[in-house]
């Protein structure tokens, strides 16, 4: 029964980045956990919805280039290279590919909040 009950309780990562210069973390909720792949077409998703919401009419997609997580053992962010590094309410750092267009600066990381999209680009 447990198990059953387990499978319906979504898989929660929250994922920072820089948006337009300003740190912005979104909650991302999936059916279960994620492989690399859907995490970051999820990310992907959900920060281009971000930056449309921040700046409308932006036509610029979001890339993500790598994931980074702090790891439990060094507490240092350490770069993300499979999925069994996730874990439920885990916070990953999303950096896009480099760019002469924005820059990625260090600093505090605010709440997570509701992405604008969910899990398979339903509305919230």
């Amino acid at each position: 029964r447990l198990h059953l009950y387990k499978r319906t309780m979504p898989y929660t990562v929250f994922v920072a980045s820089d948006v337009f210069g300003r740190k912005t973390n979104l909650e991302l909720e999936f059916p279960f956990a994620p492989t690399m792949a859907e995490l970051t077409n999820q990310t992907e998703v959900a920060f281009s919805a971000e930056q449309n919401t921040v700046r409308p009419g932006t036509n610029q997609p979001y890339r993500v280039s790598k994931f980074h997580i702090v790891d439990e053992i060094s507490d240092d962010w350490v770069e993300v290279t499979g999925a069994n590094q996730l874990r439920n309410f885990c916070q990953l750092y999303s950096f896009q590919p480099h760019s002469t267009r924005y820059t990625e600066s260090q600093g505090h990381i605010p709440p997570a909040k509701k992405g604008v999209m969910s899990y398979g680009g339903a509305n919230t």
